[in-house]
């Protein structure tokens, strides 16, 4: 059942849900249910698309449905009413939104949109995407949920998980980058300090003859030793004495690890958090289910520009 939303509910209950994006503005109910009958009668000629509607308006599940001028057009099986403190299924649908589709040409299906050669050099390759389709596609979410709500709630929150690690690593990144920089600036003007200490990369030259060798810097190699008599034919010369240590290195200045760079200092202090593949998102498993069980079957039967990859889409 789809629970439409007055602008006053909309904004007592799920107003913080849109904060983020800024301008977003409320609709009444009247124009959220006339906006969703226009994309009624727009998709008639889609049996998907009649499919989709009568599976959720006829299900014993509430989705709510908020219609805005702006926002972010999403479906959330959990939004957090905060008047009545439940989560709840929601729909929300920027009743004015702009979208373009990236329209592919033949052997384009692997990349992305952007990492496409020669897409910003052609201005054929977005095209409008209807807006109707895109409340469709949130009611095709709603769909998927009201079928296996389970499999819905693993993979978003697992996406959410993912998210907030990864803003969690990106934030341990940047306060340990902050603080390796001044260490390491800080040990570099320390070891040039140091006596016998390289300056700007150049050695120290050595003391005068006869002075011990400075801290960390070999001692120079004394006179060749006689050559002994030459080993006789099969004999096998005993090994000699193993040369003398000689002088230790000075240590490395603490908190700068020897011959490690910032990013290799960072990936040896901060964990790889992330609980996804890399270049992966958890939301693509949703999204594609969604695309290829609903909206591309709609687009095929009402002709439309199809996507064939998630990103494809753009505001």
């Amino acid at each position: 059942m789809i629970n439409f939303l007055s602008k006053e509910d909309a904004e007592a209950s799920f107003w913080h849900a849109q904060a983020p994006y800024g301008g977003t503005v409320f609709v009444t109910k009247v124009a959220t249910i006339n906006y969703f009958n226009e994309v009624r009668q727009w998709s008639a000629g889609s049996p998907t698309a009649r499919a989709i509607v009568k599976y959720v308006e006829e299900s014993d599940v509430v989705i709510n449905f908020i219609g805005m001028n702006g926002g972010f057009q999403c479906f959330d099986e959990s939004a957090d009413n905060r008047r009545s403190a439940h989560a709840e299924p929601t729909i929300y649908v920027d009743l004015r939104g702009r979208l373009h589709v990236y329209v592919r040409g033949p052997h384009e299906n692997l990349l992305r949109r952007d990492k496409t050669p020669g897409l910003a050099a052609n201005p054929n390759a977005m095209q409008p995407f209807n807006n109707k389709l895109a409340l469709l596609h949130e009611l095709g979410h709603a769909k998927q949920f009201i079928e296996r709500p389970q499999w819905y709630r693993f993979y978003a929150d697992a996406r959410r998980r993912a998210s907030f690690r990864d803003a969690l690593e990106q934030k341990a990144t940047q306060l340990w980058t902050r603080k390796l920089t001044a260490q390491n600036a800080a040990a570099a003007q320390g070891a040039a300090a140091q006596p016998g200490a390289a300056v700007g990369g150049v050695p120290v030259p050595p003391g005068p003859p006869g002075a011990p060798p400075r801290l960390g810097i070999p001692a120079p190699p004394g006179p060749p030793s006689p050559p002994g008599p030459p080993p006789r034919v099969g004999a096998v010369r005993a090994p000699g004495p193993p040369p003398p240590p000689g002088p230790p290195g000075a240590p490395p200045a603490p908190g700068a690890p020897r011959q490690m760079n910032m990013r290799q200092q960072l990936q040896a202090i901060v964990p790889a958090t992330t609980d996804r593949a890399a270049d992966q998102s958890w939301f693509v498993v949703l999204d594609v289910d969604n695309m290829q069980r609903h909206e591309w079957p709609m687009c095929e039967e009402m002709r439309l520009p199809k996507r064939l990859h998630y990103s494809d889409l753009s505001v």
